[in-house]
Parts: C-alpha cells; sequence; structure tokens
C-alpha cells in the first residue's frame, strides 16, 4: 500500500545557501557552548561540583546544553520557514511576471500576423482595382 511522497521534494537552490549559512553558525556557537563544558570537566572538574540550586553545575549546565539545542533548532526552523516561504513568494511574482510577458509577446506576434495579413490583403485589393481598371475604362466600358 505503498502510495509514495505526498508532495515533490526537490532542493531549493535560493534559499539552501542561506539555510546552511545559519545551520553553520548554529553548529560553531553550540560547538563553542559544549567545548567549554568540556574545558571545564578536563581542567577544573572540581568547579562541576559547585552546587547550583539543588543540584550541581554539571547536570545545569548538561540541562542548558539539551535546553540550547533545542531552542536552536526551533530558531532554525523558524528561520528556514520564513526563507522558504520569502522566496516562494519571490517565485510566484517573478512566475507571473513571466507570464504576463510572455502574454504580451504572444499578443504582439498575433498584432503583427495581422498587420501582416491585412497588409497582404490590402494589396491584393490593390492589383484587384488595377486590373479592373486596365480592363474597363473610366466609363466602365471594356477597352
Amino acid at each position: 500500500m505503498d502510495h509514495g511522497p505526498v508532495t515533490e521534494w526537490k532542493e531549493d537552490i535560493k534559499t539552501s545557501r542561506f539555510k546552511s549559512k545559519i545551520g553553520i553558525w548554529m553548529f560553531v556557537i553550540y560547538t563553542v557552548v559544549y567545548a567549554v563544558f568540556i574545558i571545564i570537566n578536563v581542567t577544573k572538574p572540581s568547579l562541576m561540583g559547585i552546587d547550583v540550586g539543588m543540584l550541581n553545575l554539571a547536570i545545569v549546565y548538561g540541562f542548558g546544553l539539551i535546553l540550547l539545542a533545542l531552542i536552536m533548532a526551533l530558531i532554525y526552523n523558524a528561520v528556514c520557514g520564513w526563507a522558504e516561504e520569502k522566496a516562494s513568494k519571490q517565485e510566484k511574482i517573478e512566475y507571473k511576471l513571466r507570464m504576463e510577458e510572455e502574454d504580451r509577446l504572444k499578443k504582439e506576434k498575433e498584432r503583427r500576423k495581422f498587420l501582416k495579413e491585412d497588409g497582404q490583403i490590402h494589396k491584393e485589393h490593390e492589383r484587384k482595382l488595377y486590373m479592373e481598371e486596365n480592363i474597363t475604362g473610366e466609363e466602365g466600358e471594356k477597352k
């Protein structure tokens, strides 16, 4: 009963660079905060034993890292969603402008075709009149 994907997933070229940049910056921030945690644990483990309320610093810092990761994930999701929405709106505007330009060009082509045909009709009409003038005289008599 595999029905396939519900939506079409494609790489969004316009936003992928922006999303990558945001993701890398968030990764760097988290890495720095985590590195400080590791450095404190390695260099001064006694510092992690300091009481912060009812818990020690190691537990508070550890939960802080988990919360930081969740908050950063929510921020990343919101920012990327905003960027994709903005790109989608821009894409729709560009598509609409492209369609309007195509319609304008199509109408211009049809108008030129009509003028060309109209010009040919006028030329044919002039040829007919010329032929009639040569066949008949001014009073309508045949020459």
